[in-house]
């Protein structure tokens, strides 16, 4: 996986992504976090609070956590900002969402929570 194809791979594994979203610029070349993620956050939401099609789920995380193992580290902070902040900005979705974390997804998900507790700083752990 590399960042330069990362939405159209998306699309190319889940062209229902495409098919669900009323409207979709002509383009894929918009920022990913503008187009793309939120559509798939948009969908494993409903999806989760529905309780159905965890078949499907499963391949959402499964391809998340694709991304977070990718040595493009570009596509690891789609993954992180792009999915799995965004996702779990809601407690009530996180918990839903948390049975079909991989290791990389619960090791994100936890970072996320760490960094808007305050707790975690990009130079290293704050102090007290």
């Amino acid at each position: 996986m590399r960042y330069s194809n990362i939405i159209n791979e998306l699309f190319e594994r889940f062209p229902n992504l495409l098919k669900s979203e009323e409207h979709y610029p002509e383009s894929l070349e918009l920022p990913y976090y503008v187009f793309g993620y939120p559509m798939l956050v948009k969908e494993v939401v409903k999806l989760l609070k529905n309780g159905d099609n965890t078949s499907l789920l499963s391949e959402y995380f499964d391809f998340i956590e694709e991304m977070l193992n990718c040595e493009d580290r570009y596509v690891v902070e789609l993954a992180t900002v792009g999915f799995v902040e965004d996702l779990t900005n809601d407690d009530e979705i996180a918990e839903l969402a948390q049975p079909f974390f991989g290791s990389q997804t619960q090791n994100a998900y936890e970072n996320v929570k760490e960094f808007w507790s305050g707790a975690w700083h990009p130079f290293g752990k704050k102090e007290g």
